[in-house]
């Protein structure tokens, strides 16, 4: 799958969840024929590519975090429960790139780290996952995954219509189309829906109209 490895360092206040992971993803790597360089936490400014656990933000600790985002080289993706709103939309701000669910299976969370490790500039100036690839399970639409994309960086519906050269309404059929295939009954649903699958997001959204 890649002939580039990949230097990965796990980071959690839970010695389980960081050992777990890390052999999850031994496996994993394995099956898919992906060089994935496992490295101990306290090598992380080697790796390529950090999973934090998003736990660590508890209490407002955020010292590791903005430490492993200021390492030159490596890039930091969130992990956690997808319950955590709240603590992944604060390392999103922080700098993590994206977040990927504890839930995922091995192959995606693989992807994500090989994304990560390839690194795309996204619009906020700041490296971000393949928005594209992450709106195909759900059945979007190229254009749809990128109404979604400038939602979830805070722009509203008259900004997006200027941002893609199409019309407000057309921006509107496009976010009916898009809450229905991922199940969305709110914009700020929609948002969570798509940081939950590495979609970055702005310190300063705003849910518009």
């Amino acid at each position: 799958m890649s002939s580039v490895p990949v230097a990965l360092a796990v980071v959690s206040d839970s010695v389980v969840v960081a050992e777990g992971f890390v052999s999850v993803l031994a496996f994993g790597a394995a099956d898919l024929d992906f060089d994935l360089q496992l490295v101990p936490p306290e090598m992380s400014d080697a790796a390529d590519v950090v999973l934090y656990d998003v736990t660590g933000l508890h209490d407002g600790h955020e010292l590791v975090l903005r430490r492993l985002v200021k390492a030159d080289g490596a890039v930091v993706v969130a992990i956690g429960a997808a319950s955590r709103e709240d603590l992944t939309a604060r390392a999103l701000e922080l700098g993590a790139v994206g977040f990927l669910p504890m839930t995922a299976e091995a192959e995606e969370i693989i992807e994500g780290i090989r994304k990560a490790a390839a690194g795309v500039l996204g619009d906020d100036g700041r490296h971000t996952l393949d928005a594209i690839d992450q709106g195909q399970p759900a059945g979007l639409t190229e254009r749809e995954t990128d109404v979604l994309r400038l939602i979830t960086l805070g722009l509203n519906n008259t900004e997006i219509a200027g941002d893609l050269f199409v019309s407000i309404n057309t921006v509107k059929t496009y976010i009916r189309s898009l809450y229905r295939k991922i199940g969305a009954t709110s914009r700020a649903h929609a948002v969570s829906w798509a940081m939950q699958r590495g979609f970055a997001r702005r310190a300063d959204t705003e849910f518009g109209a």
